[in-house]
C-alpha cells in the first residue's frame, strides 16, 4: 500500500505493508500444530480484534487460552502482547498506541526480568534481523555511492537526527564535503538549493515518517540526485525515494520508543565499507583531521 499525504503536511498511511507480527506469523504458520496454529489462523483472519481487543477477549474470540497466546507469542519472538498488538494497530490505522506498550514494563517487572534486560534482548534481536544479505550487499553499494559523489547530504529529523549527527560525523573523517541537513534556524528548505545530480542525500527515518525528510527524499530524488535510505521497512516514503537502495533495520522495542540500536549498526557499518571503497586517499584524510584535532587539543589524550 502507498503512504499518503493529506493536506495539513503530515504523512499518514493507508492499510499499510505487512508488519513484522504478521509477517512472522505467517512464516511460522507451517510448523504450527494445535492451538497455537488455531490461534495464529485466528489472528491472520481477525487483524482489527488484534489491533483492537485485549489479550483476554482476543484470545477469548480465538478460543484459546490466554496462555496458548502468551506461547504462540514467545515462538514469535514477541515477549509482550502489547508489541504485538502495536503491529496490528500500525497495519490496520496507519497509527500505533506507543504508550500502551509501556504496559509491557509491569509485565516484564513480575516475571523478574528487569527493564534493561528486556530493552537489551529486544536490540540484540534487532541486530540479528538486520544483519542479512541484502543489507551486506547494499552497504557495499552505498559505500561506493559515498566514494563517487560530489558532496554526501545525511538527514535525519526527531527521534533520527541523533543517528544522522553521528553517521555525518564519522563520514566527515574518512571523506571531504560531508554535509548534516537540520533545520537549525528554520533555513532547511533555503540549503536545498544547493542539491545537484552529482550529490548523494543519505536519509535516516522510520514510522512515524518525518514529512520534511520524505519531501527531502523525494526532492533530491527528482533532481536525479542518488538517495541512500536507512529506514524500517522497504516500503517506506524514504526507501520509495531511494529507488531500491535501501538499508532497513529493525524498531522493535518493549518501552514506549521505537529502538535505533540497529540503525547505528547500519551506519557504522556504511562508515567502515566508504573507508575500504575509499582505501589510501580516506587514510590520508583520516590522518590530516587527526593532525588538526590534535594541534587544537580536541581531545585529552
Amino acid at each position: 500500500m502507498r503512504s499518503a499525504e493529506p493536506h495539513d503536511g503530515s504523512v499518514r498511511s493507508e492499510r499499510l505493508p505487512l508488519p513484522p507480527a504478521v509477517r512472522a506469523l505467517e512464516d511460522a504458520l507451517p510448523a504450527l500444530t494445535g492451538k497455537k496454529r488455531q490461534a495464529a489462523e485466528y489472528f491472520l483472519a481477525h487483524p482489527e480484534q488484534v489491533a483492537f481487543g485485549s489479550l483476554r477477549k482476543t484470545a477469548l474470540a480465538a478460543r484459546v487460552s490466554t496462555g496458548i497466546v502468551a506461547k504462540l507469542l514467545y515462538t514469535l519472538g514477541y515477549r509482550s502482547y502489547e508489541v504485538f498488538k502495536g503491529d496490528f494497530q500500525e497495519w490496520v490505522t496507519g497509527t500505533r498506541d506507543y504508550f500502551g506498550i509501556a504496559q509491557a514494563e509491569p509485565q516484564d517487572r513480575a516475571a523478574g526480568r528487569t527493564l534493561l534486560q528486556s530493552i537489551a534482548d529486544h536490540d540484540m534481536a534487532n541486530i540479528g534481523r538486520t544483519n542479512t544479505p541484502g543489507n551486506r550487499a547494499a552497504i557495499r553499494t552505498a559505500a561506493r555511492q559515498v566514494e563517487a559523489a560530489r558532496r554526501v547530504y545525511v538527514m535525519g529529523m526527531r527521534g533520527a537526527s541523533c543517528v544522522s549527527v553521528y553517521l555525518a560525523y564519522q563520514l566527515e573523517f574518512v571523506r571531504p564535503d560531508v554535509i548534516l541537513l537540520d533545520d537549525a534556524h528554520g533555513t532547511l528548505v533555503d540549503r536545498l538549493s544547493d542539491f545537484d545530480p552529482s550529490d548523494l542525500l543519505i536519509v535516516i527515518s522510520y514510522y512515524p515518517y518525518t514529512p520534511i525528510t520524505v519531501k527531502t527524499a523525494r526532492y533530491a530524488a527528482e533532481l536525479g540526485m542518488d538517495v541512500v535510505a536507512l529506514t524500517d521497512r522497504a516500503e517506506s516514503p524514504v526507501a520509495v525515494a531511494a529507488q531500491n537502495l535501501t538499508l532497513t533495520f529493525s524498531v522493535s522495542s518493549p518501552w514506549i520508543y521505537n529502538s535505533i540500536t540497529s540503525s547505528l549498526v547500519l551506519a557504522q557499518a556504511l562508515v567502515a565499507e566508504t573507508l575500504a571503497a575509499l582505501g589510501e586517499s580516506a587514510m590520508n584524510w583520516v590522518n590530516e583531521r587527526d593532525r588538526l584535532l590534535s594541534r587544537f587539543s580536541t581531545f585529552d589524550r
